[in-house]
């Protein structure tokens, strides 16, 4: 499977709370495994918990949803 999206920055970006700014071009990579088991994003990320992506019932930021 899949572990981590690769992108490219197409616009000059300040990272929030940091003096760190990602130039136009910067190639990011961004891990999924990272994101999918950050208990920010998804509550007990270690859990296999299929219900929590149900429509009726999500327990997860959809923005973190890939």
């Amino acid at each position: 499977g899949l572990s981590i999206l690769n992108r490219e920055c197409t616009r000059d970006y300040k990272v929030p709370e940091s003096d760190v700014i990602i130039q136009t071009g910067t190639q990011i990579i961004i891990s999924l495994l990272g994101i999918g088991m950050d208990e920010k994003y998804f509550p007990e990320p270690e859990l296999y918990r299929p219900e929590r992506f149900d429509e009726s019932s999500r327990a997860h930021d959809p923005d973190a949803f890939f």
